[in-house]
């Protein structure tokens, strides 16, 4: 079940995303040179830190 919160912090990833993103990066790329926002992120979701990594990762291989 997916919940608000997730849904928004999936959002903002999108949005963090999309500002980081210089077209040529992969998701390991984004992720791992933007780990503090994502830590962030999570936190401020109420998000486990490690189903953050994990939902990132599917967020954007699959979206």
């Amino acid at each position: 079940m997916v919940t608000i919160a997730f849904e928004r912090f999936c959002t903002s990833l999108r949005d963090l995303a999309n500002d980081v993103d210089d077209g040529d990066q992969t998701l390991a790329g984004i992720v791992t040179s933007n780990l503090g926002h994502v830590r962030a992120l999570a936190q401020r979701f109420g998000i486990n830190q490690d189903d953050a990594y994990l939902s990132a990762a599917f967020l954007y291989e699959f979206s």
